[in-house]
């Protein structure tokens, strides 16, 4: 296999960091090259180790957003995960504008951490999904004017919309086949059609796009 995606990962809970150490050092494409629990160990590994990418806890707000801020401030290539157990949309949106290029809850599991670390590394935002949801509702509830979501997309079939609408909720496949009662192949075949419609690179560009909202970024996220 070609170049491993080089990892650090800075969190306080030694059990969490140790379990996320573990669970990627089991992936073959995947190399942990530093931990700490301590945020100031970050800008000191970005700049001496260039991880491609840091896990960053954000239990203490100020101080990681500074962190954030120092490291993609000196023009590091390093990409950062924010790592946290807040799904409160002002913090996400906060995390997102200070420089973070992912924002996941600490409750997921590893595959989809695995996942959103390959999305990032390959230069995509990562939100988890139901934290996607939320600021999308927070968005359609100060411009309800704005609402599409599914219904509103060109191109796409009857199925494809539902399934869309769905999505938004940030549903998993599995919770939409349930709720169209779709076989979960079928339901993974649809979001297939509906990501090369609306040339989206993952579901949750595609749940933006669906709400007439760019891709995530610190400049266009919802205030």
């Amino acid at each position: 296999m070609g170049n491993k995606i080089r990892v650090g990962i800075v969190e306080s809970d030694t059990f969490y960091r140790k379990g996320i150490a573990l669970h990627l050092s089991e992936q073959a494409d995947i190399e942990v090259v530093c931990e700490a629990e301590a945020l100031s160990d970050a800008v000191r590994f970005a700049s001496e180790l260039c991880p491609d990418l840091l896990i960053l806890d954000l239990k203490s707000t100020v101080d990681a957003f500074n962190v954030i801020e120092a490291i993609k401030g000196s023009g590091s290539s390093t990409r950062i995960m924010v790592v946290s157990l807040s799904e409160n949309s002002d913090l996400v949106t906060s995390a997102m504008r200070t420089g973070a290029d992912g924002y996941m809850l600490k409750s997921v599991n590893g595959k989809e951490l695995v996942q959103a670390i390959r999305m990032v590394h390959s230069g995509q935002r990562y939100l988890t999904p139901s934290l996607a949801y939320a600021l999308l509702k927070r968005h359609d509830d100060s411009h309800p004017s704005d609402r599409t979501h599914g219904g509103q997309v060109p191109g796409l079939t009857p199925r494809e919309r539902e399934v869309l609408t769905i999505m938004v909720e940030g549903r998993s496949n599995k919770e939409i086949g349930r709720r169209l009662d779709l076989a979960e192949k079928t339901v993974k075949h649809h979001v297939t059609n509906i990501l090369q419609k609306m040339k989206a690179r993952n579901r949750v560009e595609a749940v933006l796009m669906a709400a007439r909202k760019p891709s995530p970024n610190r400049s266009n996220l919802p205030n």
